[in-house]
């Protein structure tokens, strides 16, 4: 596809985002049923690419970051992730704005994958909110209470530390 093919809409939020890029390509895509159209570019020496609706809202952008330039947390998330892999690039996820996450393309031999995390990922190990909330209904239970082994496993007591019930609760 060309830039000329573009809808206007499309066209106009390429020449927005694409300030000095070098333009690889253009591609289009079905997501969902709908038309998304991707600018494939080289900004300042690394990749950025941009998803675009058709009415010109841009969806995503991926951009190549620097592993190093990443909070410790994320760092070692990702490289626990991709154990025995080698992380060729790194990319940041954003949608309608907002930082989601950091994907890493792995390569192992000749077998190429990718690992993704979330912006503040820790390789901690980490509960979800229901099992948080299952964990503090069994420790203020009012019946007889088990050991605290039982009540709350140390995976539990590990991701617990330093965090307010008022926090937790906030989920």
């Amino acid at each position: 596809m060309t830039r000329s093919q573009l809808p206007p809409a499309v066209e106009k939020t390429v020449q927005a985002q694409s300030q000095g890029a070098t333009i690889k390509r253009f591609v289009t895509e079905r997501e969902d049923g709908k038309t998304v159209y991707e600018a494939e570019m080289i900004v300042d020496g690394h990749t950025k690419d941009i998803h675009i609706a058709k009415d010109g809202t841009l969806n995503e952008i991926e951009e190549e970051v620097a592993i190093d330039s990443l909070p410790p947390d994320v760092q070692a998330a990702l490289r626990k992730k991709a154990a025995g892999t080698d992380i060729t690039k790194v990319e940041s996820i954003t949608k309608q704005g907002t930082l989601v996450a950091y994907e890493a393309a792995t390569l192992k031999g000749h077998h190429k994958g990718e690992v993704q995390v979330g912006p503040t990922e820790s390789s901690s190990p980490t509960l979800s909110n229901a099992e948080i909330l299952n964990h503090l209904k069994l420790l203020t239970a009012p019946a007889v209470r088990p050991p605290a082994e039982a009540r709350c496993p140390q995976a539990a007591r590990e991701s617990l530390d330093g965090w307010s019930v008022a926090a937790v609760l906030s989920f």
